[in-house]
């Protein structure tokens, strides 16, 4: 069975090739209400008036905030071939219990905001399961399987999935021809 982490990662990544999607541009893909159709920069200042700027240069930005009803999370921005990436990583969890409440309930607001998702799993592998009392062994060992992922006006992916860090990570990418990416490298195993 697929890895759902690999699984969205390289839907991600696939997505972000495309450059036969022609979309119009919408003023409705946003970031914690910032329009991602904005230039870098003003993303990053906008963005620096809600969180606290940890970083910055001229390509990425890191911040320190609360998202989605997490406090203290990491949010990073990166500009590559003028589209924006976000990330957004939550705190450590030590508890099963709390992180896939918090998962759920984070994925039930989204559901309720952008519709079905186009991808969506929630199991283990490798004879883990809810409730085998194991399931930070089965995280951290990369057996979870809990993700989630949108299409939004066909220019803007949302992924939301717990990795094996034990955190529940968001990621926000425009894509399409206008804005489409050439390379972004993430490594899985970093977030």
């Amino acid at each position: 069975m697929i890895n759902m982490k690999k699984l969205v990662i390289l839907s991600f990544f696939v997505c972000m090739s495309i450059q036969s999607i022609v979309a119009e541009v919408s003023n409705n893909v946003k970031f914690m209400g910032i329009s991602m159709e904005a230039p870098f920069s003003e993303f990053v200042s906008s963005l620096a008036k809600k969180c606290e700027l940890v970083d910055a240069s001229s390509s990425y930005a890191v911040f320190k905030g609360d998202f989605a009803g997490l406090a203290e999370c990491s949010i990073m921005v990166a500009s590559t071939d003028g589209a924006l990436l976000t990330m957004v990583l939550s705190q450590e969890y030590n508890s099963w219990q709390q992180m896939k409440s918090d998962f759920l309930t984070i994925a039930k607001a989204y559901e309720s905001k952008y519709g079905t998702p186009t991808q969506k799993t929630w199991d283990f592998d490798a004879g883990y399961y809810d409730g085998c009392g194991e399931e930070i062994k089965a995280i951290k060992n990369d057996y979870c399987n809990y993700g989630v992922a949108y299409m939004i006006d066909q220019r803007l992916l949302v992924t939301i999935m717990i990795t094996n860090k034990c955190r529940i990570v968001f990621a926000y990418a425009i894509i399409g021809e206008e804005k489409a990416p050439t390379e972004i490298n993430v490594n899985a195993d970093d977030i």
